[in-house]
């Protein structure tokens, strides 16, 4: 639990928004003053550098306002003018159908991931619970981990799955394909599966409000204890074998979507799990017979 978080409660949930876009907005202006500076390293470390300093920017104005999930909307946010930034090179040509597929596939997918955050954002009174266990796990050295673990980390992940976008972009690439519209594919079915499992989980909520230790076991839940995250996989995928039909030297980014699969495997979904036993024992049993992240069959 964050203690600090009272202290928002005057900002209400429309000044907190009106914060959380101001900052952004700033980091924004300082990537443009910044990007003369870094232009000359080439664009995919330009694109990094940049990357690293609005986050760094996001990171200090958490540690002003003691609030880490102002980073929250970043993870949708940032692969959007990054992917701009590499399609501009080449000015924005509209004629290249894998470069106009693969921004619809991201921005799809970024705008429906940032309304689901903004739907369900009340303010800076609120912070993402897995914050709150790493500050108590932590204690002294929960600064580091914030700036390391819930800020650098995510932003470098996120970079790493959106390597694909520099092939389509920024690189000479060849004639459109049928990998394009696998990943094209792919990548529009995993934003939509991520859809429907996060509004079947909000309406579960809203009719289960009176029964706390309830928990989501229907549609496609059913099928997978996290099919929101296993939709994410599915988008990064997609977008890594439009970069890979783009140029084969794009092979060595699968570690993209693969590192992001053993984040969720190893890390969020042990959390959430832990998190879920904790305040629903009867999960447990769930667990025995559900699949973890890949859909299947129950046991």
């Amino acid at each position: 639990m964050n203690p600090h978080l009272p202290n928002n409660r005057h900002f209400g949930r429309t000044g907190s928004f009106l914060i959380c876009t101001i900052v952004y907005l700033i980091a924004g202006v300082a990537v443009w003053f910044a990007h003369p500076i870094v232009a000359p390293q080439g664009p995919v470390l330009t694109a990094l550098y940049l990357d690293i300093l609005a986050t760094v920017i996001v990171f200090i104005a958490a540690i002003i306002f003691r609030n880490s999930s102002l980073y929250d909307p970043y993870w949708s946010v940032a692969p959007v003018p990054i992917a701009l930034f590499w399609w501009g090179m080449n000015g924005f040509s509209m004629e290249d159908l894998r470069q106009v597929l693969a921004f619809i596939a991201l921005g799809l997918w970024a705008i429906r991931l940032t309304l689901n955050w903004a739907r369900g954002w009340v303010g800076l009174i609120h912070e993402d619970w897995r914050y709150g266990m790493l500050r108590a796990r932590t204690g002294i050295f929960y600064p580091l981990v914030n700036l390391g673990g819930i800020h650098l980390f995510p932003t470098v992940m996120v970079f790493l799955a959106c390597m694909p976008l520099y092939y389509v972009y920024g690189t000479e690439s060849s004639t459109f394909g049928w990998m394009d519209i696998l990943g094209f594919s792919i990548s529009i079915l995993g934003t939509l599966l991520e859809l429907v499992a996060d509004e079947q989980l909000k309406a579960f909520k809203r009719k289960n409000t009176a029964h706390p230790e309830a928990f989501i076991d229907e549609g496609v839940w059913y099928y997978s204890r996290h099919p929101n995250y296993f939709g994410e996989i599915l988008f990064w995928t997609g977008l890594f074998f439009m970069g890979l039909s783009a140029s084969p030297n794009a092979l060595w980014t699968a570690s993209g979507w693969l590192a992001m699969f053993m984040m969720f495997q190893f890390i969020s979904i042990p959390m959430m799990d832990e998190r879920m036993v904790d305040k629903r024992p009867a999960y447990a049993e769930l667990m025995k017979k559900s699949a973890r992240l890949i859909p299947w069959f129950r046991k």
